[in-house]
């Protein structure tokens, strides 16, 4: 669970998901990068200098068709593993299993003007839910790549971080993006209808139960249950499910939401290949040095 992105592994990912090729009339986006990080319910990482990461890319098809190609198989909070309910019906389509860890995501993607939208049907007798993103795009050419507020290294332990400064792991002066790295930072969200994301609690992090009860409703005959947040908490599930005796926690989303929590904070949440190329290439050294402190190492 703790493999590290390299760039054979972005070689191979870049090879299954294929290239851009496209005919005179389409224009498909170009592939975006990013990073599922740990989201369980323990954080049994922070013992560890390898903070857990699952490198993904996004592409898209000549017919509007998105897909998420991940280095390792998806086992925390991400698209593929999340359940979508609205105030009238589950979604009854699920992102697909294509290939080895490759996914089918949704129709009718687009990327324009920093801007991704894509469908999730349900069936003909209700609307399509149609989700989109505003980004801002940054130029981070030549700043380091810790200054990344998404970079996995921020989630480590007390204990590991201060075993990663010893043996310079992450805070090197020379771990900077190179010339041409492009980051895209999330500025809003939209929706054609509100709607609750959740996954089993066991790959989620979430709130206490006991905490003050804001708000609750049934949608299809299914009972949710805001919790409030306390501080420090905003990262976390606070909508409680059950569905058929089982439990699961989510996010409520909004029509209109605005997702900018810290104004001059950088959070790389898309990046270019150039600039994940530099990110999946810092994390070599977290490897060797986590084998190195644990016996692994190569003789």
């Amino acid at each position: 669970m703790k493999k590290t992105i390299t760039s054979a592994i972005l070689a191979l990912m870049l090879a299954s998901c294929g290239g851009n090729d496209q005919d005179q009339e389409t224009v498909i986006p170009e592939n975006l990068y990013a990073v599922d990080r740990f989201t369980g319910a323990v954080d049994a990482e922070s013992t560890f200098v390898t903070p857990y990461v699952n490198g993904k890319i996004y592409s898209f098809d000549e017919n509007k068709n998105l897909y998420i190609n991940y280095s390792n198989l998806p086992i925390f909070k991400t698209e593929v593993l999340r359940q979508i309910i609205t105030p009238d019906y589950f979604l009854s389509e699920k992102s697909a299993y294509l290939e080895q860890h490759k996914y089918w995501v949704g129709s009718r993607a687009s990327f324009k003007n920093d801007e991704l939208t894509y469908s999730l049907s349900t069936d003909r007798r209700n609307p399509p839910l149609i989700m989109s993103w505003k980004y801002k795009k940054l130029d981070v050419s030549g700043r380091p790549i810790t200054d990344d507020s998404n970079n996995p290294i921020h989630r480590l332990g007390t204990t590991a971080q201060i075993m990663a400064i010893i043996y310079g792991i992450g805070y090197e002066a020379t771990d900077t993006f190179p010339q041409g790295s492009v980051c895209w930072q999330k500025q809003s969200a939209s929706s054609s209808h509100e709607y609750i994301d959740f996954y089993p609690k066991r790959i989620i992090s979430h709130v206490e139960d006991t905490q003050e009860v804001v708000r609750s409703g049934v949608w299809n005959n299914v009972t949710w249950i805001e919790f409030q947040r306390q501080e420090g908490e905003s990262a976390l599930a606070n909508i409680k499910l059950e569905i058929e005796g089982d439990i699961y926690w989510g996010f409520y989303h909004f029509k209109n939401e605005s997702l900018i929590q810290v104004s001059d904070q950088l959070a790389c949440d898309f990046m270019n290949e150039t600039a994940f190329t530099a990110f999946s290439d810092s994390f070599s050294k977290h490897k060797k040095v986590n084998e190195a402190l644990n016996g692994n190492g190569s003789k």
